[in-house]
């Protein structure tokens, strides 16, 4: 008796979001994703990933405002769905491989490539994303986004001057310090700290990177200054460790020297007087 009214319960679930997908005109990229989301939790999963692939092909392609809000969390669930049901993996590669072909092909789409870069992350293929950088022409908008993608990829592979050519890093952090916006946060416990609180995070963390590839084509002064800035914003024994991983792979111990002189403030060295 339970199952089956659990089964009822299943598909009075699965149609009231049918209802509703129809009620909306059937382009309404929010209920077919709870549409997708519904039907995978009650075990369809075959109507599922059709479900799924709409929201990649129409969804997070002709909704931009629902593809930057939901990109990541859609695609996710997509590509968690494999869990229980490996051929959807299947139906994803297949799709990933079709839109990688029309960057390279017909279509130089920037937030295709946005959808693109994510789905390969959420796969846990991001080495999938240098490889069609590479292969895009050095002016397109695809590889422009993908460029943000591979970043790292780029500095781990000690791409120094391609990602000097491309950005100045000093302004790049600047700028994304200022999309942190660190001062006036009414709620430290609230979703809008917290979203503060890992943009700044990025921030750092994609600074610490550019050192690297500034001490790696020797540009050891801007190298020094833009250390300053990552320290003015956040100095924790993390961000400390994270710049000195980076030098590191540069060899280069004027740098490293530079980073334990900053680790001891005028203040903290003044002894303090006994009682």
């Amino acid at each position: 008796m339970r199952n089956l009214t659990a089964d009822l319960s299943g598909r009075d679930s699965v149609m009231r979001v049918r209802k509703a997908v129809e009620a909306a005109g059937g382009d309404d990229p929010i209920t077919r994703e709870r549409l997708a989301k519904t039907l995978a939790r009650h075990g369809a999963f075959a109507e599922a990933v059709e479900a799924y692939l709409w929201c990649l092909d129409v969804g997070l392609q002709k909704h931009l405002s629902y593809a930057a809000a939901r990109r990541r969390s859609v695609l996710k669930a997509f590509v968690a769905m494999t869990d229980k049901h490996p051929s959807a993996r299947k139906a994803i590669e297949e799709r990933r491989n079709a839109i990688e072909r029309t960057l390279l092909t017909t279509r130089d789409d920037a937030n295709l490539a946005r959808n693109l870069a994510e789905l390969n992350r959420c796969l846990g293929d991001e080495a999938r994303n240098l490889s069609l950088y590479d292969r895009l022409p050095r002016r397109s908008r695809a590889r422009r986004i993908l460029f943000d993608r591979v970043l790292h990829q780029l500095v781990e592979h000690k791409r120094y001057d391609e990602v000097l050519a491309t950005l100045d890093p000093m302004t790049a952090f600047i700028e994304e310090t200022r999309l942190a916006r660190f001062s006036g946060i009414p709620n430290t416990d609230g979703p809008e700290a917290r979203l503060r609180r890992g943009t700044r995070a990025f921030a750092v963390t994609r600074g610490t990177v550019l050192v690297e590839a500034l001490a790696g084509n020797g540009r050891v002064s801007e190298a020094r200054a833009l250390i300053d800035r990552i320290l003015g914003v956040d100095s924790s024994a993390h961000v400390r460790e994270r710049l000195n991983h980076h030098i590191r792979r540069t060899h280069s111990p004027e740098l490293i020297e530079y980073i334990e002189s900053k680790s001891v403030s005028p203040d903290h060295s003044r002894k303090r007087p006994r009682n």
